[in-house]
């Protein structure tokens, strides 16, 4: 029993990493190559690209860890009890060693720039802190919607874009 318990915390963690690793990758990767490569790609991709990474590994590994792939999505599962507390740092310790591994890749197999793809605020620091926890805040209150709710508000947006 334990060990079947080990082995499906494991399978979470590696889905965890993957989808953290997709993450950094493609929405960090995106900044950088626009940075080191001017005109090869615009700046105005890299929101489309990291909601594509988080769109693709939802459906890819969501199934199998629930699709946190950010650790204040995680604490905020945890801090409304839809996740268990105990899991709560093999969970971050997944999902930060599946951005570090991603923004190594990125590092040795990109030139040198001024950037690794992180997001400079142009506001002051609280400006900055505050939009961050209100789209946080957001995002959870995104997944933390009850199963029944997101499967009909999802076939209920999928019945809308079908006129489009």
């Amino acid at each position: 029993m334990a060990s079947s318990l080990t082995s499906n915390l494991l399978k979470k963690a590696l889905a965890e990493g993957i989808g953290t690793f997709a993450l950094v990758f493609f929405g960090c990767g995106v900044l950088m190559l626009a940075e080191r490569f001017p005109g090869l790609v615009s700046m105005d991709m890299a929101p489309m690209m990291f909601g594509l990474a988080v769109a693709t590994m939802i459906y890819a590994v969501g199934h199998i860890s629930g699709a946190h792939f950010n650790p204040a999505v995680t604490l905020g599962f945890a801090m409304a009890r839809h996740f268990p507390v105990k899991q709560v740092p093999i969970y971050w310790l997944a999902q930060i060693m599946g951005g570090l591994l991603a923004l190594m890749f990125l590092r040795a197999t990109l030139p040198n720039g001024q950037h690794f793809g992180e997001t400079i605020p142009q506001v002051a620091l609280i400006q900055a802190v505050i939009w961050e926890a209100v789209f946080t805040f957001f995002l959870v209150c995104c997944f933390n919607c009850n199963t029944k709710n997101c499967i009909y508000h999802t076939l209920k947006l999928k019945a809308r874009l079908s006129f489009l």
